[in-house]
């Protein structure tokens, strides 16, 4: 087994995937809190297109300009709007983005697995063996998951718990038994790391379906260019 000695933070990449459909003040919040836990040195959004588990409900165009304006205040040398599975698809238009396919391709352009971790929900982790090339994924880059309050952290837990059961998560000695905790993942040579969030607890799903009710967005819930973008291009019902 490798030595569990956890990677410097400071000199990773954080890849923050998502489908922002919409982007809200949590998917903002989440990626500012990364340079404080684990702290990171830089953060990728990387807008999905095509993802197997979950549909998209705008073209990609105005998801990556919401995302834009929703990040505006943080885009900068060390946060950049990544679009790496937007461009896969413009090429291969039929296929699925798979999130094997894209972090090789990262991994690449980063130099190694080592210099890169996906960010994922504590939900994402519970149905990781879900996804393509499981447990392959697992050794592609090291993992952030982010535990949301309330009840990430037991959701996130529950994940872990899974995939130790499976002899594909070991904890590393002397670590923290809950937020903060670290494990070797895959065939030990990348690290998960578990960390808690201040992003508040929001839900795309949940914004689009009060849009398409009420025409405005929950209050709070989105920064008011997203909004004002989406009601004026008539997107989820508006």
């Amino acid at each position: 087994m490798a030595t569990c000695k956890a990677p410097a933070w400071a000199e990773i990449t954080a890849v923050f995937g998502g489908t922002f459909d919409p982007p809200h003040r949590g998917h903002l919040e989440a990626a500012k809190g990364l340079f404080e836990a684990p702290g990171v040195q830089r953060v990728l959004v990387l807008p999905t297109s095509s993802p197997p588990h979950k549909p998209c409900f705008t073209v990609a165009e105005h998801r990556i300009e919401m995302l834009r304006r929703c990040f505006a205040p943080i885009l900068r040398s060390n946060v950049e709007i990544d679009l790496t599975e937007i461009n896969r698809s413009s090429r291969y238009p039929d296929q699925f983005n798979y999130s094997y396919d894209t972090l090789q391709e990262l991994g690449q352009r980063l130099h190694g697995a080592g210099r890169s971790a996906f960010v994922i929900g504590a939900d994402q982790l519970t149905q990781i063996a879900s996804w393509y090339r499981f447990p392959e994924v697992l050794d592609l880059c090291h993992w952030i998951v982010l535990a949301r309050k309330p009840g990430g952290l037991e959701i996130a837990l529950e994940g872990m718990q899974k995939l130790s059961s499976s002899g594909l998560a070991t904890k590393c000695p002397g670590d923290a038994a809950g937020a903060n905790g670290t494990w070797q993942v895959g065939r030990k040579t990348s690290f998960l790391k578990i960390v808690t969030t201040r992003a508040p607890d929001l839900s795309s799903t949940q914004i689009r379906e009060v849009l398409n009710r009420s025409g405005t967005a929950p209050e709070g819930s989105l920064v008011p260019e997203v909004e004002a973008y989406l009601k004026l291009h008539h997107l989820y019902g508006t």
